[in-house]
């Protein structure tokens, strides 16, 4: 027959020494990081290059081709609207009942209608819709309350996007 253990009891003095301890030791570890990591003049490149090199012994040398062009960082967004331009809050008026929005182009067939609107996604990062008006398929953009705030928006558009854009009602 086994004996029970006796587990030794650690007093509670004890225990809440370790437990501030800790936490001290945590803070010291935080505010140490922070300063090294907010000086500029100290570098944590040779760190990583040795944990990179440590987890990631499987991977092949990098080929460095003997010119690379650099590539251009896309933005965001290329166009400067703020919150309230995109929503277009009504001014004053909640019985404006009438809309508009930029027209980018019009086309017979809805497949370049789509292929237009995916390609100014692509590549300016915005979203415009293709709608069926009187055989036409249109490429728009935005919901205006006013034919003023419309325009205004035209304009930058057809800045951005080097065609020629106009106002619709909708």
């Amino acid at each position: 027959m086994r004996k029970k253990k006796r587990h030794s009891k650690q007093s509670v003095t004890k225990n809440v020494a370790l437990l501030f301890l800790s936490l001290a030791l945590l803070a010291g570890a935080s505010m140490l990081f922070t300063s090294i990591s907010s000086r500029s003049d100290l570098s944590l490149k040779p760190i990583q290059s040795t944990i990179t090199g440590l987890v990631a012994r499987d991977e092949k040398p990098p080929v460095i081709p003997a010119a690379v062009p650099e590539k251009k960082k896309k933005p965001e967004s290329t166009f400067d609207y703020s919150f309230y331009d995109i929503l277009n809050q009504k001014e004053g008026s909640d019985q404006a009942v009438d809309h508009y929005c930029v027209q980018i182009a019009a086309f017979r067939s809805v497949g370049h209608a789509e292929s237009l609107a995916r390609e100014i996604r692509e590549t300016n990062n915005l979203r415009c819709r293709v709608e069926q008006a009187g055989g036409w398929s249109c490429v728009r953009w935005g919901t205006f309350s006013t034919a003023d705030s419309a325009e205004q928006s035209r304009m930058k558009l057809s800045d951005k996007l080097k065609r020629n854009c106009k106002v619709v009602k909708m």
